[in-house]
């Protein structure tokens, strides 16, 4: 079945966030406040009353997040306004953006950006009201079955953030009254990347790619998030991570810098771009899997970012001497090990649910696809 493509400036107005500094927050609201990559923190008013979407405008370019409350939006990021309720439904339209690959409209610019001129451009499928509304009816029920394995990953990440302070403490308090020392005594050698200049599209498997920031920003390695590199000069030192190199994003939007994973499995056609680097570790002072949760402890990373130079709308650094200087509680090595050890098991568990998840979304991902060439039956909502 053929639907006419619109365009999407036809279907609804994309609003510019307001921004709003992490100090004039009021953390005590029920306001949920989104950034390009989803929700940053809470206020106690609200900028948008309705319900709405919104899209990653700097940093993590092209990413749909439904909100169906009151909520604010940052500068950082788009919010959409339906123009005509009886031509497009709002969940439709959030589905059909997800398909519509809005990443690989990036500016690459000091900071990576989606221009409004380009997102409106951007064309898709338009059958009628209630045709959009049953295809998102059908994709709700295999979205839901996602959300509950990324639910029971969550889970598992919440209990080791819970051990991680039973064993520690909070990594800035200190508590617990450990040995503080730097970051440069717990890290050999700090390796940046390259940055090469990459076509929208991934990597295939049999050819060289550059990551993008994304693929640490999550906390979690994500090898997908590339961009190809059909030339490489032969003078580059190309650094591809290896199981469990421990990754830092020393470049960023303002709640993304910093930001730091564990290479699960190595990617051998995937190279670290300049803003990404590769923490060697002195294995006599510091586990990967402690340095990985003290960085990401929030009130740890928050303090760290207030070394990160750059301006009001523009990506944060942290520069490698800011980085090493920066005062880190080292416990005993024994102690890192044994939650270490603690790690891997549960991450092994999770591993098994997060192989269930990729079966969902690859259901998803196919429900998708054919939703958008008009093949979706009733059967499906079944099978969902």
């Amino acid at each position: 079945m053929s639907w006419p493509s619109v365009a999407c400036r036809e279907l609804f107005r994309a609003h510019y966030g307001k921004a709003l500094k992490v100090a004039d927050r009021k953390q005590s609201g029920n306001v949920i406040v989104y950034g390009s990559s989803g929700a940053v923190g809470k206020h106690t008013d609200a900028l948008i009353e309705r319900p709405t979407i919104i899209i990653g405008r700097k940093g993590s370019v092209g990413d749909i997040v439904y909100v169906d409350h009151p909520s604010w939006t940052i500068d950082t990021a788009y919010y959409a306004e339906i123009l005509d309720i009886n031509r497009c439904d709002l969940r439709y339209l959030f589905y059909a953006l997800g398909n519509a690959n809005l990443s690989n409209l990036t500016i690459t610019t000091s900071i990576p950006g989606l221009n409004r001129d380009d997102l409106y451009d951007t064309k898709i499928p338009l059958p009628p009201l209630d045709e959009q509304k049953r295809i998102a009816a059908i994709l709700d029920k295999a979205d839901g079955l996602r959300r509950k394995r990324e639910k029971a990953i969550a889970l598992t990440d919440n209990l080791l953030r819970s051990v991680f302070l039973d064993m520690f403490g909070d990594p800035v308090t200190n508590p617990k009254g450990w040995e503080v020392g730097k970051v440069g005594d717990c890290v050999n050698q700090v390796r940046g990347g390259w940055s090469a200049k990459g076509d929208a599209r991934p990597a295939r498997s049999d050819e060289m790619g550059v990551l993008k920031i994304s693929a640490v920003t999550s906390g979690d390695f994500k090898p997908e998030k590339n961009k190809f590199v059909s030339s490489i000069p032969s003078n580059k030192n190309l650094i591809v991570p290896q199981k469990g190199d421990l990754l830092f994003s020393r470049a960023n939007t303002r709640e993304l810098v910093a930001a730091t994973c564990i290479v699960l499995r190595s990617a051998e056609n995937v190279f670290l771009p300049d803003k990404l680097w590769h923490l060697d570790l002195n294995s006599d002072v510091a586990e990967a899997a402690y340095l990985k949760f003290v960085f990401s402890h929030p009130e740890y990373r928050r303090v760290l970012c207030t070394r990160a130079t750059g301006t009001s709308g523009s990506m944060l650094n942290i520069s490698k001497g800011k980085l090493l200087a920066h005062l880190i509680p080292i416990p005993p090595i024994a102690l890192q090990c044994e939650f270490s050890n603690i790690w891997g098991a549960v991450r092994s568990l999770s591993a098994k649910v997060k192989t269930d998840c990729d079966n969902v979304q690859q259901l998803f991902s196919s429900l998708t696809q054919r939703a958008f060439k008009g093949e979706l039956t009733d059967k499906d909502k079944v099978a969902a």
